[in-house]
């Protein structure tokens, strides 16, 4: 094995890829979460709370777009 990356985030997966490009044997170790913590508690879920919340709002608010209210559940 020509390289040893520990964590599979951004930097170690775009390393991996780069020094495979090249033809180096490439090994990476992760401790828990594939990818790295933004994909999987971070960033992206925490993006997606914040959407639904943003959509919620806007649904609670829609007499003040022109729509009529109805009974939506959350």
């Amino acid at each position: 094995m020509n390289l040893l990356i520990l964590g599979s985030g951004t930097g170690g997966t775009i390393a991996a890829w780069t020094f495979a490009q090249r033809g180096q044997r490439v090994a990476v170790i992760e401790r828990k979460y594939i990818g790295g913590s933004c994909p999987n508690i971070a960033c992206l879920p925490s993006k997606n709370v914040i959407h639904s919340a943003k959509v919620a709002s806007y649904l609670r608010g829609s007499e003040e777009f022109g729509i009529a209210k109805r009974d939506v559940g959350y």
